[in-house]
């Protein structure tokens, strides 16, 4: 199942996504998503960390400024 989050960043960003549904709990959704679009590769010390096609497992609080 999909679901469609709209994350509203300051100071007038609008971000969009369709994301795979891991569970719905009600205040705290689980999801799943792919990163794409990224211009180049995040990297850490050095290391890369995130680039295009890797996959997210996030949560995100209902009501909350933020997820993790």
């Amino acid at each position: 199942m999909k679901i469609h989050l709209i994350y509203r960043r300051i100071p007038n960003r609008v971000l969009e996504r369709d994301d795979e549904l891991i569970a719905d709990l009600g205040d705290t959704i689980v999801a799943k998503a792919k990163f794409e679009g990224m211009l180049a590769p995040l990297r850490v010390n050095g290391v890369k960390a995130i680039e295009n096609g890797y996959f997210m497992i996030y949560f995100a609080f209902v009501g909350k400024n933020y997820d993790i």
